[in-house]
């Protein structure tokens, strides 16, 4: 398998994460911007690309390879996890002692179903514990891979050639039945259904590459932008089987910016992919509190009127919270993430040493 730092499919991962700010903030008074929400879809095609070798395969001592899997993504995940929920409460405490509500175009710090829906945002049972999306805004999608994650590994460490296939066509068996339950496309099966699609799609689509490394082309790079185009303009006029189509779509994308020989891209253009890809994770994350946060300071350009009114507030707005969204996301790796995921890379370190 090649190991290897695709820089400029982590600045995809960080537009993908601007994108998704501008669809919560616009989506009521822009229609435009609403089929953004599929840009979750990139989001766990790459996430299948990038760690389809680190999952257990054929041959491998599965036992410790699952283990340092799971390990890695658990803090991977979690202290972002907590570094929000706290957040979310002490606003959620002050709104509470304030007796004022909130209203972001839409969003509210109001919660509900105390303890199980703190519990269950805890744990990242979003998509099962509709209640438990309040305490961590967007991350419904973090819910659903990480339980995809959890969900491909025997088929990744299966002997069978097909058993991707047999995962992927799981995956859509989701998403055909959450729409027969007539489930939102971010809660139960549907959920769960896009997540385990994008990520097996994004498997099978590392495995070709690794197996069949071809030189980047100019046409199919610019094919795989004009078919994305074509897709979101699609969406927007049809919508219909938008979910069947954005992780195929997106793969195609994705491979051929893997493609490309980042030696012959400029280093400024490197250093700001790496930029934004740090940042995209804590973006998602952070942003809808941020969002809460300015409208609790009774900030006009942070009312749907306001939004509605014109374009340039919806950038304005959207740029305030980015920025605010990065500041938190460097605190949080700065004072969260790097000190507890120091101390646990040496605990895995030190039980992997002991089960072997």
């Amino acid at each position: 398998m090649t190991k290897h730092r695709f820089v400029l499919l982590d600045g995809l991962r960080g537009l993908a994460a601007v994108g998704i700010v501008i669809h919560h903030i616009g989506k009521t008074a822009y229609p435009a911007v609403h089929g953004l929400y599929l840009l979750v879809d990139f989001f766990f095609v790459l996430s299948g690309f990038v760690l389809q070798p680190s999952l257990p395969g054929p041959g491998s001592d599965i036992r410790q390879k699952t283990w340092r899997f799971v390990a890695r993504r658990f803090i991977r995940f979690w202290p972002m996890v907590t570094a929000v929920l706290v957040f979310r409460f002490l606003l959620w405490l002050q709104w509470q002692l304030r007796d004022q509500p909130i209203v972001a175009a839409g969003h509210s710090p109001r919660l509900s179903h105390w303890p199980l829906s703190f519990v269950g945002a805890a744990l990242l049972l979003q998509i099962v514990i509709g209640s438990a999306g309040q305490w961590t805004g967007a991350l419904w999608s973090l819910s659903a891979e990480w339980w995809s994650n959890l969900f491909a590994i025997p088929f990744s460490a299966s002997r069978r050639s097909w058993s991707l296939y047999l995962g992927l066509a799981i995956g859509y068996g989701f998403l055909g039945l959450g729409w027969i339950l007539h489930q939102p496309a971010i809660f139960g099966a549907r959920a769960m259904g896009r997540a385990v699609v994008g990520f097996f799609i994004g498997m099978l689509v590392r495995r070709w590459f690794d197996r069949k490394p071809e030189r980047a082309s100019v046409v199919r790079l610019l094919s795989a932008l004009v078919l994305v185009g074509g897709f979101f303009v699609y969406q927007q006029h049809y919508g219909n089987g938008a979910l069947l189509l954005a992780a195929p779509v997106f793969a195609y994308l994705v491979l051929q910016v893997a493609r490309i020989d980042q030696a012959n891209v400029r280093p400024r253009l490197l250093k700001v992919s790496t930029f934004l890809g740090t940042m995209s994770f804590g973006i998602y994350a952070w942003h809808p509190n941020m969002y809460m946060l300015f409208a609790a300071m009774s900030l006009p350009v942070f009312t749907s009127q306001e939004i509605g009114s014109s374009p340039l507030n919806l950038l304005t707005t959207s740029a305030l919270v980015l920025i605010a969204s990065i500041a938190m996301t460097v605190l949080t790796i700065r004072f969260v993430e790097r000190p507890l995921q120091s101390r646990w890379s040496s605990f895995v370190s030190h039980r992997l040493v002991e089960s072997s």
